[in-house]
């Protein structure tokens, strides 16, 4: 029976960053999906299409992707997009959930100094939710590219394009987000799920994503990526960490994908 994986990109992102996974999962025998979420079709993604635009609207665009499949497919979702598969997962539209790297939800504080930091810098960048944001390289490749050689980083931040800036403050300041956006009813979340967490991740640390996992009690396994940073999927040791993705899903597969 054919099995499908959806790959969900981040924030200021497009599908082209999730190549790596699929390059990994399809000899196995996945058929891996990588839709854009809206407006970040080409690169650089249409800024002026951005603002406004809430990670509400992308859930409900991959939602309706996701009613088009044959059967329910892993969603294996990096950055935000860990948080829209968790958001779909409480809809009942995920036979399992992987998260590479998730940003945080609703009740998840952050838990390092890095991601204060990181806060800290948002915050100075005035009425950003009002607006498309652009990540500046140094950002990128302090918290988002730590442990990635620097010719490389220069080449993925080139490659990156804008960002609903209300998007970003959902994800960081979801408490003060009054419609608590990405607030995830996790006992509707009956599938499994395995948390990915790399270790040198200066923008969302492995013990936010022990958290995450913690919300999900029995449903989760952590899985933690020695020397992995954010963009765990260009990391040089993702073909390691991807192996290990892969046998879990296709555990899960036996008794869950249908």
């Amino acid at each position: 029976m054919e099995r499908i994986a959806v790959l969900i990109h981040g924030a200021f992102a497009g599908p082209w960053t999730m190549e790596p996974v699929a390059e990994a999962l399809r000899p196995l025998g996945w058929d891996c999906r990588m839709p854009a979420l809206r407006h970040h079709e080409g690169q650089p993604g249409d800024a002026d299409a951005l603002v406004g635009v809430s990670i509400a609207d992308y859930c409900q665009d991959v939602a309706a992707y996701l009613e088009t499949l044959p059967r329910k497919a892993v969603l294996i979702g990096h950055s935000m997009g860990g948080v829209i598969a968790q958001k779909l997962a409480g809809q009942d539209l995920a036979a399992a959930v992987v998260l590479l790297n998730s940003s945080v939800v609703v009740g998840v504080l952050p838990s390092s100094d890095a991601e204060r930091e990181l806060g800290r810098n948002l915050m100075s960048a005035g009425a950003f939710w009002q607006e498309a944001m652009h990540l500046d390289f140094d950002t990128m490749a302090r918290f988002a590219l730590s442990t990635i050689a620097p010719d490389q980083q220069r080449a993925i931040f080139e490659r990156l394009g804008p960002e609903s800036g209300r998007a970003i403050f959902e994800l960081f300041f979801w408490m003060f987000d009054q419609q608590q956006t990405t607030a995830i009813d996790t006992a509707r979340v009956r599938c499994p799920l395995l948390v990915v967490a790399g270790a040198e991740d200066r923008g969302v640390s492995p013990e936010s994503a022990r958290k995450i996992a913690g919300l999900y009690g029995e449903h989760a396994d952590l899985l933690i990526a020695e020397g992995c940073c954010h963009y765990i999927m260009q990391d040089r040791r993702f073909p390691e960490v991807a192996e290990q993705i892969a046998a879990w899903m296709d555990a899960t597969s036996n008794t869950q994908v249908r």
